[in-house]
C-alpha cells in the first residue's frame, strides 16, 4: 500500500516542459492514476521481484503528457517511489497541485542540458521535490 502523498517521501517528478497551460491542477488526477483508485491499466508494467515496479500510461486519460510513469521500491520503503511525465503540456506546478515552487537548485550537463531542483511549498505533494528539464 503506497503512503499518502503528505508523507515524508522522496519525489523527483521530471517534466520536459513544452507549454503553457491555463492555471489547473492535475494532482489529484496523477495520483488516482499511479495509486491504482483511477481503474485505467497502465500499457506497460513490470514487477522486478517484488523490488522494483514500474507502470507507463501513454497518453494518460486527464493528463496532458504523451506518457506518466510511476517508479516505485517498495521493499526499500513505501516512501520511495518517483513520477515522471513525458512532454507536459502545462507549468510543472500543475502537474503536482503546487501554486509555490521554492528553488534550490540548477544543474547543467555537459552537453548542454540544464534541471532545476525545487521544493514544492504546497498543494498535495508539499514539502516533496521536482526536478524539471
Amino acid at each position: 500500500m503506497l503512503p499518502r502523498p503528505s508523507a515524508p517521501a522522496s519525489l523527483i517528478t521530471l517534466c520536459a516542459l513544452s507549454g503553457v497551460a491555463g492555471a489547473a491542477d492535475y494532482s489529484k488526477t496523477v495520483w488516482g492514476l499511479v495509486s491504482g483508485q483511477v481503474k485505467v491499466p497502465a500499457q506497460m508494467e513490470t514487477n522486478v521481484m517484488g523490488e522494483l515496479v514500474m507502470r507507463l500510461w501513454a497518453r494518460p486519460p486527464g493528463v496532458p503528457a504523451d506518457a506518466l510513469m510511476f517508479i516505485y521500491t517498495p521493499k526499500v520503503s513505501t516512501n520511495h517511489w518517483a513520477l515522471m511525465l513525458v512532454n507536459p503540456d502545462g507549468k510543472a506546478g500543475e502537474f503536482v497541485g503546487a501554486r509555490n515552487l521554492a528553488f534550490l537548485k540548477a544543474a547543467r550537463s555537459r552537453d548542454g542540458q540544464s534541471a532545476n531542483l525545487y521544493q514544492l511549498a504546497d498543494g498535495m505533494f508539499k514539502g516533496l521535490y521536482l526536478m524539471d528539464t
